[in-house]
C-alpha cells in the first residue's frame, strides 16, 4: 500500500511539473505570424499551408513533391478548420500543443515502467520541455507540426517495444510514416535489431514485412496526392538524391563543415551534461535491455545520418531540428541503462538554471539576453 501511494504521489508531481513547464514555455514563447514563420525556420510550412487551405480538395499550387507526400496531417487540419470555422493557422498551433502534451504523457508512462528516482523523472521532463527545438520552435512555427507528430509516433513505437505490444508498435509506425518519410529509420531499426538478436527480438519476420507494407502503403498514398498537384514532379528524384548524397557533392571548407557539425549540440548539450552529472552506466541493465538498446541506438544513428547526408546547402541549420528527433529516444536509452547518482541539491539548482537559460532561445522565446551569442 505504501508503494502504491508513493507511485500516485510521483504521478501527481510529474504531471504537475509537466503542465507547469509547458505553461512557462507558452507564456514566454515567441508567436510568429504566418509570414514570419517562413523566415524563421519554417519555410517548408508554406507547402503545408497550401495543402490545408485547399482541403478537402487537392491544392492546385506549386508544392515540392517531398512536402506534398506528407499531406495527410495538413489536409486533416485544413478540413477540420473549415468544418468548425476556425482559423487554419490557429488550429495548427492548437494541435502543436496537443502533440507536446502527448510527448510528455508517453515519456512519463515510459519512465514509470522503470524504477527511476523521482528526481530523475522530474529532471527528464524538464530536459524535454525546456529543449527549445522540441517545444519552443513548433509553438512559434506551428505549420511544421509534422515533425512533432513524428516525435509522438516514434515515442509510441518505443512504448510498444518496451511492453512488447505489437498493435502499439504498428500504430506508432503509422503515425510516424504519415508525418515523415523519416519513419524508415524505425523500419531499419527493427531490421537491424532482428538481424543481430534473432529470436530474442519480439517482432518476427512477418511483423517486419508488415512494417514495410505499412510504410510503402502510406508512402504511395502521398505520392498519389503529390502526383495530382502542380508540383515540381521532375525534381522528385533530385530531391531524394541530394537528401541521401548531398554532403558528398558539396565543396565546403573545413570551417563550414565544423560549424555544421556543431549545430546539433545546441539541442543535445544539456542531455550530454545530464548524463555526466546524474547518470552512472549499469552493465547489468545494458544486458537486460538488449532489444531496446539495439533498436533505439539504430534509430538514433539513422536519424543523425539523414541531415548529415543532406549536407550544408540542403540541410543547413535544419540539422538541429532534424537531429532532435533522436533527443527523447536518446534520453530513454541513457535512462534505462543507468543508475541515478545520489541526489544533490546544489547540482539540481545549477542544472535547472542551466536548462532555463538554454531554453531562452533568442529567436523562439521572449528573452533576448543570448542574442549576442548567435552564430
Amino acid at each position: 500500500m505504501t508503494s502504491l501511494n508513493y507511485n500516485y504521489k510521483i504521478n501527481y508531481i510529474t504531471i504537475l511539473l509537466s503542465v507547469l513547464s509547458i505553461i512557462y514555455i507558452l507564456f514566454t514563447n515567441t508567436y510568429f505570424s504566418v509570414e514570419n514563420s517562413f523566415i524563421y525556420g519554417a519555410a517548408d510550412g508554406e507547402s503545408y499551408l497550401k495543402i490545408a487551405e485547399a482541403s478537402p480538395y487537392i491544392t492546385n499550387q506549386d508544392i515540392q513533391p517531398i512536402h506534398a507526400e506528407r499531406f495527410i496531417i495538413s489536409y486533416l487540419i485544413g478540413f477540420l478548420a473549415k468544418i468548425f470555422e476556425i482559423e487554419i493557422y490557429l488550429l495548427f498551433r492548437f494541435f502543436v500543443i496537443i502533440c507536446i502534451l502527448l510527448i510528455n504523457y508517453f515519456l512519463i508512462k515510459i519512465l514509470f515502467l522503470y524504477n527511476f528516482s523521482l528526481n530523475g523523472i522530474l529532471i527528464s521532463i524538464l530536459l524535454v520541455n525546456l529543449n527549445p527545438y522540441i517545444a519552443r520552435f513548433y509553438i512559434a512555427n506551428p505549420l511544421i507540426i509534422n515533425d512533432l507528430v513524428f516525435h509522438v509516433g516514434a515515442l509510441y513505437c518505443i512504448y510498444g517495444l518496451i511492453l512488447e505490444r505489437k498493435k502499439k508498435f504498428f500504430l506508432g509506425l503509422i503515425i510516424s510514416i504519415i508525418a515523415r518519410q523519416s519513419a524508415l529509420a524505425i523500419f531499419f531499426g527493427i531490421v537491424f535489431s532482428k538481424f543481430f538478436l534473432k529470436d530474442k527480438f519480439f517482432l518476427n519476420k512477418k511483423d517486419i514485412l508488415l512494417s514495410l507494407i505499412i510504410i510503402v502503403f502510406f508512402y504511395l498514398i502521398g505520392v498519389i496526392y503529390s502526383s495530382n498537384t502542380i508540383t515540381y514532379a521532375e525534381e522528385r528524384y533530385d530531391q531524394y538524391y541530394v537528401t541521401v548524397l548531398g554532403i558528398f557533392i558539396e565543396n565546403k571548407s573545413f570551417k563550414e563543415l565544423f560549424i555544421f557539425f556543431v549545430w546539433p549540440f545546441l539541442s543535445f548539450m544539456p542531455l550530454i551534461l545530464y548524463s555526466l552529472l546524474y547518470l552512472k552506466i549499469d552493465l547489468f541493465k545494458l544486458k537486460e535491455n538488449t532489444s531496446l538498446n539495439y533498436f533505439i541506438l539504430s534509430f538514433c544513428l539513422l536519424i543523425f545520418f539523414q541531415p548529415i547526408l543532406q549536407g550544408i546547402d540542403v540541410g543547413g541549420k535544419n540539422i538541429i531540428r532534424l537531429s532532435t528527433f533522436a533527443f527523447v529516444p536518446a534520453l530513454i536509452l541513457l535512462k534505462i541503462n543507468s543508475m541515478d547518482k545520489k541526489n544533490n541539491l546544489i547540482i539540481n539548482i545549477f542544472f535547472i538554471i542551466l536548462l532555463l537559460v538554454w531554453s531562452s532561445h533568442p529567436t523562439f522565446s521572449k528573452f533576448n539576453f543570448l542574442e549576442n551569442y548567435k552564430f
